[in-house]
């Protein structure tokens, strides 16, 4: 397809033709590896003059690494005759 510097309006319109309609399917990888990584995607459709376009793979991504709980930190006990917290006199 040729470009024109002056007119996008018929590329736009093309474009606007090839991405108005669509489907989003998802599924659940019956793979249980979880050391492949990169994995194929094969979509097949019995539909005639139908074109697919798709991704051909992904990559998964590791596991979130937990993040570490701060230690918990205990006030000292107030001293009921002073009114002052605990520790050495």
């Amino acid at each position: 397809m040729r470009w024109s510097t002056r007119n996008f309006t018929k590329g736009l319109k093309r474009i606007d033709n090839e991405t108005s309609d669509y489907y989003v399917v998802g599924y659940y990888s019956s793979n249980p590896d979880p050391t492949k990584k990169r994995r194929r995607i094969d979509v097949n459709v019995t539909r005639p003059n139908v074109n697919v376009l798709h991704r051909t793979e992904y990559t998964l991504k590791a596991p979130p690494v937990p993040k570490p709980t701060p230690p918990k930190v205990i006030p000292p006990k107030k001293d009921p005759k002073s009114g002052r917290g605990g520790g050495g006199h």
